[in-house]
């Protein structure tokens, strides 16, 4: 039994390294979605909001706000 599962996990191992997971999600209407940062990525995406809006909501969400108590923060 020991012997059967070492030899399941070497077999395992060794298709580590070539394994490309698989994306369900990213499926459908969410075909051919990229990460932001990715050279291909579209940077003038039609919002309907102005551009200085979003960068301010998107600092705002990472900002710890006056009078956080950080000590619950990681340093």
């Amino acid at each position: 039994m020991r012997d059967a599962e070492r030899v399941r996990l070497d077999t395992g191992l060794a298709q580590a390294d070539t394994y490309i997971p698989g994306a369900p999600m990213l499926q459908g209407e969410w075909m051919g979605i990229v990460w932001p940062a990715d050279e291909i990525a579209d940077r003038d995406i039609p919002t309907g909001v102005v551009g200085t809006v979003l960068e301010n909501i998107g600092r705002a969400s990472v900002t710890v706000p006056s009078g956080f108590v950080r000590e619950f923060l990681p340093k």
